[in-house]
């Protein structure tokens, strides 16, 4: 939550003029601000909920769906499935733990997906041909923090629902009647 609160970054565009184009009335300001405009290239603090807003807006689906899924989605489900692991052990019952533990096992095989949405972000956010530069903002410490959490919650508690199946005794099964 503290990832979408804080500035996921800065960015800022900054252009070198060759010396043949003056720098008369703020000429420079000018074509540095035609550039942000009609290249729509976002500067100041960029918050993760706003680039993935953004990028629906600006019709890039797949892009936007991609950010959402993994930054959103799969790190809400490995909490909700951390939940019910550490509040719902013993009334869950042994079927249902087990549903739980393939979910759990489901969503870790996703989990290095928060690193490459970071990565895609900061290739979105490139301008080449100019010197734009990007500044890691205390959001993104705060995404990067909460990935860690949340492989260490998950960890965990895969750790405490094996032990606990392990533990439990075998289901009793129904014997086939006798065919004689």
């Amino acid at each position: 939550v503290v990832a979408f609160a804080l500035p996921f970054m800065r960015s800022d565009l900054s252009i070198k003029f060759p010396k043949w184009i003056p720098n008369i009335l703020g000429l420079h300001d000018q074509i540095r601000k035609w550039i942000l405009e009609a290249a729509k290239i976002p500067v100041g603090d960029q918050h993760l909920l706003n680039i993935i807003v953004q990028l629906f807006r600006d019709k890039e689906f797949v892009v936007g769906t991609a950010i959402a899924v993994f930054s959103i989605t799969f790190p809400a489900g490995k909490i909700v499935i951390c939940g019910f692991i550490v509040f719902g052990r013993g009334w869950l019952g042994e079927a249902r733990e087990r549903k739980v533990l393939r979910a759990l096992e489901l969503t870790a095989k996703w989990s290095m997906a928060d690193v490459f949405i970071v990565g895609l972000i900061i290739v979105f956010f490139k301008a080449e041909g100019f010197h734009f530069r990007m500044v890691a903002a205390p959001g993104l410490y705060a995404f990067a923090g909460s990935a860690i959490i949340s492989a260490i919650a998950v960890a965990t508690a895969k750790k405490l629902l094996v032990a606990d199946l392990q533990s439990a005794p075998a289901s009793p099964t129904v014997a086939a009647p006798d065919e004689h």
